[in-house]
C-alpha cells in the first residue's frame, strides 16, 4: 500500500474517533469515504507538508483525478498533519466547486489563505446536512 494511501486511512480513521468522541456516528464508505448520522456524506483528505509544482511548498489535496467520480460530499475536511499536530479545515462542497486540487501553505500558524475561514469550522457540517 502506498504511503499516501495510509495517510488517508489514518486521517479517515482520525476523524471517525473525533466523531465517536462527540456522539456522532461516523462509519467509512458511502458516497464518499464518511456517512455520518443522517446520511452526510464527508470527504477526508490528508496530507503531509511537501514540495509541489517546483516551487511553493504546502499541503497539497487532490480532490478529483481522472478515472475516479468527481465529488459527491457535501463537505470536504482537509487534515494537515504538521509538526505540531493535525489542523483541520472543514469546507463546503459549493466552495470547493470544480477544483480538482486545493491547496494549504505550509506556514499554518501564519496561514491566510482562501480557505483559512474554514479552519476548525466543524458547523460547516450542520449547515450541509
Amino acid at each position: 500500500m502506498a504511503a499516501h494511501t495510509e495517510l488517508g486511512a489514518w486521517g479517515e480513521a482520525l476523524i471517525v474517533e473525533m466523531f465517536r468522541q462527540v456522539g456522532i456516528e461516523a462509519q467509512r464508505g458511502g458516497p464518499a469515504d464518511l456517512l455520518i448520522e443522517g446520511g452526510i456524506a464527508l470527504e477526508v483528505k490528508t496530507a503531509k507538508p511537501s514540495k509541489y509544482d517546483g516551487k511553493h511548498s504546502g499541503f497539497q489535496f487532490c480532490i478529483d483525478r481522472a478515472g475516479h467520480t468527481s465529488l459527491k460530499a457535501a463537505a470536504v475536511i482537509l487534515v494537515c498533519v504538521g509538526d505540531a499536530g493535525p489542523e483541520f479545515f472543514i469546507i463546503p462542497a459549493r466552495e470547493v466547486g470544480n477544483r480538482r486540487k486545493l491547496g494549504v501553505g505550509v506556514d499554518l500558524a501564519e496561514y491566510k489563505g482562501r480557505w483559512a475561514a474554514f479552519r476548525d469550522k466543524w458547523d460547516v457540517i450542520a449547515e450541509v446536512a
